[in-house]
């Protein structure tokens, strides 16, 4: 956490749980989603209690493809979601006076979508923020469909407690995460660090001038 952000703000600088995303929905997303992630534990919090959690696509199938949740799978795969700019990158705007460029919101887009690996064989991709919402406030299958997907996340978890020097690494297109519990710092130096490290398939644009 960094002072001065509000400890509600869903992002990696706040203190409190962070809702299941991944990292950068935001068009075009083949040049700016990473295809991995890692983070690194630098220092674990004082108190037990939080968590990385993480959730693969592959691990929600069984869920996704029940018949009792009707058409999930359709609605989760169609255009009729909104990305919003994530609140780190909201931040990072406002200390770089107003040079972030290119962090616009994803309007109309899937938060469930395939992708061809480099052997042309299709597999199953997530785009989530942690504002996700449904493109039209009216539409109340969509709103379902995506409060459904953040239940199924969150029970099919995996949650990991890192000590100093451990790291997970994860494929951002196939897996979401979150922060389970929330961060009390103190500001002293001593609070939770992690190092998180993006892998791109090639060099993305300079994001800040």
């Amino acid at each position: 956490p960094v002072e001065g952000v509000p400890a509600s703000s869903q992002s990696s600088v706040g203190g409190s749980a962070v809702n299941f995303h991944t990292e950068d929905p935001i068009p075009p997303v083949e040049k700016l989603q990473p295809r991995a992630l890692t983070l690194l534990m630098l220092r674990p919090a004082a108190d037990p209690g939080t968590y990385t959690a993480l959730t693969t696509v592959e691990s929600c199938a069984a869920d996704l493809l029940d018949a009792s949740q009707g058409n999930l799978l359709e609605t989760l795969a169609a255009p009729r979601f909104v990305h919003p700019v994530p609140d780190v990158f909201q931040i990072m705007q406002a200390t770089h006076g107003g040079q972030i460029k290119h962090r616009t919101a994803s309007e109309g887009a899937p938060v469930l979508y395939t992708r061809e690996d480099r052997n042309g064989v299709p597999v199953p991709c997530i785009l989530l923020q942690e504002y996700t919402r449904s493109l039209d406030s009216s539409d109340d299958e969509a709103s379902a469909a995506l409060a459904t997907l953040r239940d199924i996340l969150t029970r099919r978890a995996s949650l990991h407690a890192l000590a100093p020097g451990e790291m997970l690494i994860w494929a951002n297109t196939r897996c979401a995460h979150g922060r389970v519990g929330a961060v009390a710092p103190n500001f002293d130096g001593l609070d939770r660090l992690l190092s998180r490290t993006f892998h791109h398939p090639e060099r993305p644009a300079l994001v800040v001038r």
